[in-house]
């Protein structure tokens, strides 16, 4: 974690080649890319969606409960801006 107070929380995330985060539930979110990769997202009712990211590229996500894994040859590195309740 990088940042945190009661408004909001930013961590910087890495994941290697083939790595899977935990099933949870995330909230608001605005995603910084350091680098480009490719991530399989994972949702509770078995869909999957595969998100491709680039160098610089900025994206959001509303609130949802997910497992993301790096489907790429690369690590991925990312800076996530949570927004808390």
């Amino acid at each position: 974690m990088l940042f945190e107070n009661e408004k909001f929380r930013v961590v910087e995330t890495r994941a290697k080649p083939g790595q899977k985060n935990e099933m949870k539930e995330r909230p608001d979110r605005v995603i910084y890319s350091f680098n480009a990769g490719k991530s399989r997202v994972h949702y509770p009712d078995g869909k999957t969606e595969e998100v491709e990211f680039k160098a610089g590229g900025v994206r959001y996500r509303k609130a949802d409960k997910i497992q993301s894994e790096n489907i790429g040859k690369t690590e991925t590195r990312n800076l996530v801006i949570s927004a808390k309740k």
